[in-house]
């Protein structure tokens, strides 16, 4: 696993405060992005038919995660830079790999992290 310098943290950091003005948001180091086969109420609705499990978090602007925990986002409103993904309360901020998986809505809300 690659090391984190502070540098990479402030450049992401730099970026998510010129691009997001008022939602939290959280750098973490993998993750599994989970799209839905069939979703067309979620695009009517403005939302990606996808979620984000991030893995590793490293930092949480306003402090809800603490480093190394998982969390599972809601549906995406945007993907944009290669490494951002928002959801309407908080942009993750992928510093690592990540992988794509296809799955239900259910399937996708009710996976855990191991």
């Amino acid at each position: 696993m690659p090391l984190l310098t502070g540098t990479l943290l402030l450049s992401l950091s730099t970026i998510a405060g010129a691009k997001i003005s008022n939602p939290p948001w959280v750098n973490f180091q993998s993750a599994g992005w989970v799209s839905f086969q069939s979703a067309p109420t979620l695009s009517r609705l403005g939302l990606l038919p996808a979620t984000l499990f991030a893995h590793e978090i490293v930092l949480d602007s306003k402090g809800r995660f603490q480093p190394s925990m998982w969390v599972r986002s809601n549906f995406g409103v945007s993907f944009t830079e290669g490494c951002m993904f928002e959801t309407k309360n908080t942009v993750y901020l992928l510093l690592g790999p990540g992988l794509r998986k296809v799955a239900s809505i259910g399937a996708a809300f009710s996976m855990k992290a191991v």
